[in-house]
C-alpha cells in the first residue's frame, strides 16, 4: 500500500508532500504538529461482504475485539499529533458498533473530543453525529465515519522535541539544469539522486525526516550521471515543472506507442531532453537523437498489453 501511495502521489504531482512507513505510535514524537488526521483504521471488514467472500470468512467476535483494541491504539497516537483545535476524520469499513460508535464515544470520554454533525444526504443513515453508508443505499461498499475536533486547552506545541537537523539538503547552488521545477524550491542529494520540496515547508520535512522513516517526499527531480541529470518521471508529471523544457505534443496513436515503450519518430531539430505531452498533459520524458525519441517511459509503467 505504501508503494501505490508513492505511486498515485507522484501521478498527482504536487510537491508539498511527505510519504513515511512506521508504526502509528511513532507519531507519539510528533505532539500538536497536523491540523487534520485521516485515520482509516484496520477493522472487521463488515462492510465489504458484498464484494469480497474473504471478508466473510475471515470475520470472527475474536477479531472484532482485536481490531477494537488496535484502534484504540492507533487513535491515542493520533490525537497525541493532533494540535489542539485540530480535526479528526475517523472512518472504518464496518458496521461493528465496537469499532464504530463504542470508539467515538471513548474518544469523547477519554480525551473530551467533540464529535461534529455531519452534513446529510441521500443514503447516508445518521447514527447520533456519526454516519453509515450501507451498498444498497449509496454507490459503493459499506463504511462509516466521524468527525471529531480536539480540546483546545491543551498544551502541545508544534515541532517540539526536535533532533539534529539533517545534513544532506543543499538549498542553493545547484546547477543550474538541475532546475526542472518553477518556483522557491529547497534542493538535496542522496546519493546520486537529488529532490527538491517547497521550501515553505522545508521545517515541517526536516521534522518528519527527523523522527519518522520518509519513503517520498517532495519530488524526485532525477539521477546525476556525470555532469547530466536524467530527469525523473515524477519531474514530468510535477504542476511545478518549468515551462521552458522541449515540449512534444503527440497524437493518440502516438502516445500509445510511447506508454508502450517504444522508440517514436520526432522532427530532427530537436535535441536531447523532451517532454511528451498528450492532449495538454505531460506524460514522461525522452531524449531526442537524430529525430528519434529514446524512450525513457517507466518500465514499470508501460502498457504490456497489445494495442495494434
Amino acid at each position: 500500500r505504501n508503494r501505490v501511495l508513492c505511486d498515485n502521489i507522484i501521478k498527482w504531482g504536487h510537491p508539498g508532500v511527505v510519504v513515511t512507513r512506521n508504526d502509528p505510535s511513532d507519531f507519539k514524537s510528533l505532539p500538536g504538529m497536523f491540523d487534520l488526521i485521516l485515520v482509516d483504521a484496520p477493522c472487521s471488514g463488515e462492510g465489504m461482504f458484498r464484494k469480497d467472500e474473504v471478508a466473510i470468512k475471515e470475520w470472527s467476535l475474536e477479531n472484532v475485539q482485536h481490531c477494537s483494541v488496535r484502534q484504540k491504539d492507533i487513535l491515542s497516537a493520533a490525537i497525541t499529533a493532533l494540535t489542539p483545535g485540530g480535526l479528526l476524520i475517523y472512518s472504518t469499513c464496518t458496521w461493528s458498533e465496537l469499532e464504530d460508535e463504542a470508539i467515538v464515544d471513548d474518544l469523547v470520554k477519554s480525551y473530551g473530543m467533540e464529535v461534529l454533525l455531519l452534513p446529510e444526504f441521500d443514503g447516508l443513515v445518521m447514527k447520533g453525529s456519526s454516519a453509515r453508508f450501507y451498498p444498497h443505499r449509496v454507490k459503493g461498499e459499506g463504511f462509516f465515519i466521524a468527525a471529531l475536533r480536539k480540546p483546545v486547552d491543551l498544551e502541545e506545541t508544534i515541532l517540539s522535541g526536535r533532533k539534529k537537523e539533517r545534513k544532506n539538503e543543499s538549498p542553493g547552488s545547484i546547477k543550474k539544469n538541475f532546475q526542472l521545477l518553477e518556483g522557491d524550491f529547497l534542493y538535496w542529494q542522496n546519493g546520486n539522486d537529488w529532490w527538491s520540496i517547497p521550501s515553505a515547508h522545508r521545517q515541517v520535512w526536516q521534522h518528519l525526516a527527523n523522527n519518522l522513516r520518509v519513503v517520498y517526499a517532495g519530488c524526485k527531480l532525477g539521477e546525476v550521471k556525470g555532469d547530466e541529470l536524467l530527469p525523473d518521471h515524477a519531474a514530468a508529471l510535477s504542476i511545478s515543472l518549468s515551462d521552458h523544457h522541449q515540449r512534444h505534443t503527440v497524437d493518440t496513436s502516438t502516445a500509445l506507442r510511447y506508454l508502450r515503450g517504444d522508440a517514436i519518430e520526432i522532427p530532427v531539430s530537436y535535441k536531447g531532453w523532451l517532454l511528451i505531452e498528450y492532449a495538454g498533459l505531460p506524460i514522461g520524458w525522452g531524449k531526442a537523437v537524430k529525430g528519434r525519441l529514446n524512450n525513457h517511459y517507466p518500465k514499470e509503467l508501460r502498457i504490456r498489453m497489445n494495442i495494434n
